[in-house]
């Protein structure tokens, strides 16, 4: 293995922000000359400066779409450089997150760190794992470039048991900065332990974890515990608890809770009664929050008018019942809202939600929309994709909503100079219309700061009205048995950037997949 490999990982991993460094190691890897290596340098620097950009830069589809094909024709070579990089991703090209299991950590982290400079890692295996097998990997000195530590559960009954605090109080976490938990399989004493491990007065972001009570009952949380030294915690997420009100309810009056930027809650319980706790004592600068119910629920009154004073510049509601009244308002000039992320789904959302949305002037700036709810039709899809106000949109999720002909001449139009990201699902949009929608010519002039103004020419050319997209997700719905045929796949591929298409309920027919895989475009 190079030593300048090795020194150059070492020397990412000691100031990871610094872009310097990996363009460096960019050009080390150029220097070996052969194929893999040459594409690994040119995969570092796309990242690099894709990171840099503007979301809505007009260069952003030509670097992602290029990065894409990248890892599509190298990722083999890359993460085969060893077996500890079967399941990782990479960042600023690197592969700085990884997935295995805690014998494989043991064993392999050496070459692991002197390869990669790994700092987000997810372990497994741990219901069957011994004391004996938990406390040698806590053993160990690399843990100090770990910054991300994720505990997998492997489901039901199989949660981590209570010799996770082995790990969790390793002198060697000195790094964590976050900690995601889902569910733990804890007894009382290990809870506690929990609850004062030293390394959690250092987590910025934490997973609160649900418990399975058997065959040990752990108690709740915060029991016996008046007040965690969590003092940096600024991101929170509240994962399948089964008493959330008494949690929540100690959880708000720690000290580290006003300090929150970023607030995360899956229920299972009442949640008009948790929305009326959380209404009176919402963390003031909040920016990102996330409500996740189990089925569709309906929150307390005050819940909204709360929640509107907020700098919130993302936001996911899911199963909440939102009357489009309530949207109005925290939608409307008295909100502080500067929504750069919104997530509508999982309720009873209808026709009026998406007028509200579509005449909303605040979303103008918004970069990412899904909505997706069992009152919108066609008609609702069509008037919120043909408004004026989200035009900034980089990622658009109808979710399960189908699209039709009217959807389909909604979005033709072509106003959409940011998207790079699409996903609908095809219901009753006929063969010329779907082509329509991915490759007819329309005349947009060049991209100028945040706007586009139209011209009847653009040179002498046309350009395809979706020419950004990147990424696009197709299903048919569920029960039909209609698929599309070549033609369809064919108008696909005048897309001058698509390089990631994923399908849910197969929507193409043998000889249009052929098509689309022989191109490289299917994932």
């Amino acid at each position: 293995m190079s030593r300048t490999r090795e020194a150059l990982v070492r020397a990412v991993l000691a100031d990871p922000a610094d872009d310097t460094v990996r363009l460096v190691f960019a050009d080390w890897f150029e220097e070996q000359g052969d194929a893999a290596n040459v594409a690994r340098a040119d995969f570092i620097r796309t990242q690099v400066e894709r990171a840099r950009l503007d979301p809505r830069d007009p260069r952003q589809s030509e670097l992602q779409a290029h990065e894409y094909r990248l890892l599509a024709a190298h990722a083999k070579d890359w993460c085969g450089s060893h077996f500890a990089f079967k399941k990782a991703r990479f960042r600023r090209g690197f592969i700085e997150y990884v997935h295995l299991h805690l014998r494989h950590f043991q064993h392999h982290r050496r070459q692991l760190f002197a390869l990669e400079p790994v700092r987000d890692i997810s372990l497994t295996g741990w219901m069957r794992a011994t004391d004996d097998l938990v406390r040698r990997v806590a053993a160990c000195e690399e843990w100090k470039h770990i910054e991300t530590l994720r505990i997998h559960h492997q489901g039901p009954h199989k949660a981590p048991r209570s010799n996770l605090m082995i790990l969790l109080e390793s002198p060697h976490l000195t790094g964590l900065k976050s900690l995601r938990v889902p569910m733990l399989n804890f007894t009382a004493d290990a809870r506690r332990r929990f609850e004062q491990a030293p390394v959690m007065g250092r987590l910025h972001e934490l997973t609160l974890p649900g418990f399975d009570t058997y065959p040990d009952n752990p108690g709740e949380w915060f029991a016996d515990t008046i007040q965690p030294a969590w003092s940096e915690i600024r991101s929170l997420r509240i994962r399948n608890l089964y008493r959330e009100a008494n949690a929540l309810a100690r959880l708000v009056r720690m000290t580290f809770w006003a300090k929150l930027r970023s607030l995360d809650v899956e229920t299972f319980t009442s949640l008009t009664d948790m929305s009326a706790l959380l209404a009176r004592h919402l963390p003031p600068d909040l920016e990102a929050f996330r409500v996740v119910a189990s089925h569709t629920a309906a929150v307390a009154v005050e819940f909204f008018s709360h929640l509107a004073q907020l700098p919130l510049r993302r936001l996911h509601l899911e199963g909440i019942s939102l009357s489009p009244a309530e949207l109005e308002y925290v939608l409307g000039p008295g909100s502080r809202w500067q929504l750069e992320e919104l997530k509508l789904s999982g309720g009873l959302l209808t026709h009026e939600h998406a007028r509200v949305l579509a005449e909303a002037e605040s979303l103008s700036s918004l970069q990412a929309l899904t909505i997706s709810g069992y009152g919108l039709n066609s008609a609702a899809v069509a008037e919120l994709v043909e408004s004026k106000h989200l035009r900034s949109l980089v990622h658009l999720d109808l979710g399960s909503t189908p699209i039709d002909s009217m959807v389909a001449n909604a979005l033709s139009p072509g106003g959409w100079p940011f998207l790079r990201s699409l996903r609908v699902t095809v219901g009753a949009v006929s063969i010329e219309q779907l082509s329509a929608l991915f490759a007819s010519p329309v005349q947009w002039s060049e991209v100028r700061g945040v706007g586009v103004s139209v011209s009847h020419r653009l040179g002498g050319r046309t350009v395809p009205p979706f020419r950004h997209l990147v990424r696009l997700s197709l299903d048919t719905e569920y029960g039909t048995h209609r698929q599309l045929p070549p033609a369809d796949a064919t108008a696909l591929l005048q897309l001058p950037h698509l390089a990631g298409l994923r399908r849910g309920v197969d929507p193409f027919d043998t000889a249009a997949l052929s098509i689309l895989q022989d191109a490289g475009s299917v994932g």
